[in-house]
């Protein structure tokens, strides 16, 4: 009780302290609208936590606590046992409408429980040399789970028993799994790699590449009452999309993302639970709020609410119910139906005729592809030079000077006897030098060029290599191109009343004709023929 006492203590006055310098260093007003509400639901050193519906749970030196969301109340369960040595905990999660199925994921183990962490079952992962980064269950079974891997991803449907591969690549780099994903209806699946993100819609048999997002993503997290709905975190930042990635914005650069360990959003849609090895914190509204259409009451919490059999207690509700409110709107009388139904066609056609004074995607493409000196004409050059070398001969051509002379020699004077023998007396009398200049040149052809040249191999290889560059600058420019345009319409056809949410939206779109700009060469904007082109339409 004492120890507990302590650590009160020294959270409020922690907290306290905190508070007190933020309050000093800028006015609760100034933060109003650059920083979303947060709280902080623990501070503890935390390895892994997990959220579904409205539990939270965290491993805080291998014991398990639960709470409900956006509450302090934390109650420890039981101890994790740990079956090896210096395991290292990868990840936590609970399953989504079953909040008291867990599974752990660790470098060497994979455990379960059935009962939130009271008992738990382990499984010895095989595999030792491969590295074990994250997991994911599917919502409506706690039989079926992902396995996010360094040898690409791996599936269960037996609770961890079995695995297959799901997803493979030959890239190194594809097939190194950083976060696995699925959506609330377990029907599409979101794998983040070191290069790049891949979709699935048909249990993996074919997979889609999206381009056009911030680079390495390491954690993934989806909305349990919104289809598309994605949290995602890259470079230390948070990000949000609601379709699918085709597009996406910046939730928060305030806080540091880079050591997040675990992220999910709350059966609300609105709220963000997310931890780190220092607590656990829980981002109020940090959402749009879904669609009604979208609102669904998980499974779990529809059952608390039923009606218990006799002679049994009434379960405790949750701390945060989940509200459902249904809007019926009148249905306008015919005539004002047509009326509205004309002044909208009316509408749409205005906002298509501005639009239209943008270039169109594939001339912004076609820039992109020339300003990066990728188009396929430089290759055919290349070729061409190459055919028409293989007729031209080698040509070595040798030169020289080469010196001739030396002295010449005469005889002088009278003749000298030794004994019977005339000894010769000569002497220099000339002098003489030749300088010649010598060249020569050779000529040959090698008409084994005209059948194969060895050259034809490196340019090979280079083609291939221009072509995935193109289709990677293509596929980005579209991206970009369609994401922008999509924005575009949605400001000038039903721009959003709120001075905070239209500011997002403008600086969206700047964003991205900055970066549509930045891949042509400026192509974009100095081929608009509307300068007002962004602009709302008055209402």
């Amino acid at each position: 009780m004492t120890t507990v006492l302590a650590m009160l203590k020294t959270y409020s006055s922690a907290v306290l302290s905190a508070a007190l310098f933020l309050l000093a260093v800028r006015p609760p007003d100034a933060w109003a609208d650059s920083v979303p509400e947060t709280h902080s639901l623990l501070l503890q050193p935390v390895s892994a936590s997990a959220s579904a519906d409205s539990t939270v749970y965290a491993n805080v030196s291998n014991v398990l606590w639960r709470t409900a969301a956006t509450e302090r109340n934390w109650a420890a369960t039981a101890p994790i046992p740990l079956k090896a040595e210096n395991e290292e905990i990868r990840s936590l999660r609970a399953v989504q409408n079953k909040p008291l199925s867990l599974y752990l994921l660790t470098s060497t183990h994979l455990y379960a429980s059935r009962d939130a962490g009271a008992s738990w079952t382990d499984r010895r992962l095989v595999y030792e040399t491969r590295r074990y980064n994250d997991l994911w269950t599917y919502p409506e079974t706690d039989g079926r789970l992902l396995v996010a891997t360094s040898d690409g991803a791996w599936i269960s449907s037996d609770g961890g028993s079995s695995f297959t591969r799901f997803f493979t690549r030959v890239n190194e780099d594809e097939n190194y799994i950083n976060a696995v994903c699925v959506d609330r209806r377990g029907e599409r699946v979101y794998i983040a790699t070191r290069d790049g993100l891949f979709i699935t819609s048909d249990n993996g048999k074919t997979f889609r590449k999206m381009f056009g997002l911030p680079p390495d993503i390491t954690r993934l997290a989806s909305s349990p009452v919104q289809d598309g709905a994605i949290a995602f975190v890259s470079g230390g930042r948070m990000f949000y999309t609601d379709t699918a990635f085709e597009s996406f914005r910046l939730l928060s650069s305030i806080y540091d993302f880079s050591q997040c360990q675990e992220i999910a959003v709350t059966s609300n849609g609105r709220d963000i639970v997310w931890s780190y090895a220092g607590g656990v914190l829980w981002g109020k509204d940090w959402l749009p709020t879904p669609a009604s259409r979208d609102l669904t009451l998980p499974v779990a919490t529809a059952g608390a609410l039923m009606q218990p059999p006799p002679g049994q207690a009434v379960p405790a509700q949750p701390s945060a119910p989940v509200v459902i409110t249904q809007v019926v709107a009148a249905a306008p009388a015919p005539e004002t139906q047509a009326a509205m139904s004309a002044e909208m066609r009316a509408r749409y056609a205005q906002v298509m005729e501005q639009l239209n004074g943008e270039p169109s995607a594939r001339d912004v493409v076609d820039a992109a592809i020339l300003y990066a000196d990728l188009h396929p004409s430089k290759v055919r050059a290349w070729l061409k030079d190459m055919y028409r070398s293989a007729w031209l001969p080698q040509l070595r051509v040798l030169g020289g000077t080469d010196f001739s002379g030396g002295y010449q020699y005469g005889r002088d004077g009278e003749a000298l006897f030794i004994g019977d023998r005339p000894l010769g007396i000569y002497q220099q009398t000339q002098r003489s030098d030749e300088q010649a200049f010598r060249a020569e040149a050779e000529v040959t052809w090698d008409l084994s060029r005209l059948i194969f040249n060895p050259n034809e191999i490196g340019l090979s290889e280079q083609q291939n290599r221009q072509t995935e560059l193109r289709t990677d600058v293509a596929n980005t420019v579209t991206i970009y191109y369609f994401q922008r345009r999509s924005l575009v319409f949605r400001k000038l056809f039903n721009p959003p009343e709120d001075f905070i949410e239209l500011s997002r939206l403008e600086f969206q779109i700047e964003e991205l004709t900055t970066k549509i700009d930045t891949l042509s060469g400026n192509y974009f904007t100095q081929h608009v023929k509307e300068p007002a082109l962004v602009k709302p339409m008055p209402n």
